[in-house]
């Protein structure tokens, strides 16, 4: 599955494997990078609270940076999780 998203996301994908730990990546898809924007899914709004806490603590400057800056910013919403 990771080729597959790297090949729509860049290396976005591997930076976002690396950076959000793996209980709260379980509840999250990458939907789609548009003009510098991920947009995220978050199979809850807890998970999608508990992330955004995480991406605001710095991880998403860092995401920033580990994508030389493809991705200036990131959004979430709540939904459909699996494909």
């Amino acid at each position: 599955m990771l080729d597959r998203r790297v090949a729509r996301f860049g290396n976005a994908a591997e930076v976002w494997d690396r950076l959000i730990p793996q209980t709260i990546r379980d509840d999250t898809r990458l939907s789609g990078l548009s003009g510098g924007v991920l947009t995220v899914v978050t199979g809850s709004a807890a998970t999608s609270f508990t992330l955004d806490r995480l991406l605001r603590s710095g991880v998403d400057h860092q995401i920033m940076t580990g994508t030389d800056g493809k991705i200036t910013r990131i959004r979430l919403r709540v939904g459909r999780v699996s494909e």
